[in-house]
């Protein structure tokens, strides 16, 4: 899975447009950072909804992301829900108008879901959507958000809601 992981971090951060590592490929320096780019722009489309890449550049990571974590669930893996939930993901030719909870629910999974079937059951709902959204042209690689920044948002999906002010 590791191999998969970095081959599909380098072949999206390739091709993303304005990312550039300045380092040889294939040098596993590289390869994190090319990861911890990636990872970045996944939780930046949870925390904020910034869409800087084409779709098809960035549905390889999110794939990816979903079957690892459907393998996180009791350490099983599963691959008819895997597969079925893959598909759905690729029936899109644009972002699916859910990404951003998309998302939310792939970069947290246990803040929302105790369970294999719960998690699958709500990503297969925001996956049934026909609307589409396009990325934000001109944005690239400049101003992500830093990961200390990052960090805090996405430490804020796993905090509880605060109670509204009467």
């Amino acid at each position: 899975m590791a191999e998969r992981k970095a081959e599909v971090a380098a072949t999206v951060s390739v091709d993303c447009a304005g990312w550039d590592g300045g380092h040889e490929e294939g040098t596993s320096e590289v390869r994190k950072k090319e990861e911890e780019h990636l990872w970045r722009v996944l939780g930046e489309i949870a925390t904020r909804g910034v869409l800087r890449y084409p779709w098809e550049k960035v549905r390889p990571l999110v794939t990816l992301l979903l079957e690892e974590r459907i393998k996180g669930y009791e350490g099983r893996s599963d691959r008819e829900l895997s597969g079925r939930l893959s598909g759905l993901l690729g029936s899109f030719r644009e972002y699916p108008f859910t990404i951003q909870r998309i998302c939310e629910i792939l970069v947290v999974p246990e803040e929302y879901y105790s369970k294999l079937e719960q998690f699958a059951w709500a990503l297969e709902k925001c996956l049934m959507v026909t609307e589409t959204v396009r990325h934000s042209e001109g944005l690239g690689a400049q101003n992500l958000p830093s990961d200390v920044e990052l960090r805090r948002e996405v430490e804020a999906l796993r905090s509880p809601p605060s109670e509204p002010t009467p």
